[in-house]
Parts: structure tokens; sequence; C-alpha cells
């Protein structure tokens, strides 16, 4: 999920750099860093990962007490 907002962003980066610089090579070397910027924030564990609605394997509910 977070990847798919990465990629999007780079490519509005890309394309609004390069309408204002006018200059391609250097707006698609500054892509090549952002890109690998985000395929390392993407294969770090807990940020490129969907966080799952699954609970702990150490929370469990508590016993129901009758009354």
């Amino acid at each position: 999920m977070l990847t798919m907002y990465l990629w999007s962003g780079l490519l509005a980066f890309g394309t609004v750099a390069i309408a204002i610089t006018r200059q391609t090579i250097p707006v698609l070397i500054a892509m090549a860093v952002l890109a690998v910027i985000a395929v390392v924030l993407s294969r770090l564990p807990g940020i490129g990962q969907a966080r799952t609605a699954r609970p702990s394997p150490g929370a469990q509910r508590p016993p129901r007490v009758s009354t």
C-alpha cells in the first residue's frame, strides 16, 4: 500500500520537476535515487508490509467471569 503512494509520488515529482526545470537528465537521476530510497524503505520490516488486524498471540481475550 505504501509503495503505491511512493511510486505515484515519485512519478508526480518527476513530471513536475521536468516541467519546471526543463532538464530531463538530472531529474531522471534524482528520480532514480528516490526510487532506490523507496525500495529500501519498502524492504524494511514494519514499513512496507501492510498492517494486519490479527491480534498478537499473547493478546487473548480475558476469561469471561460469570456473575
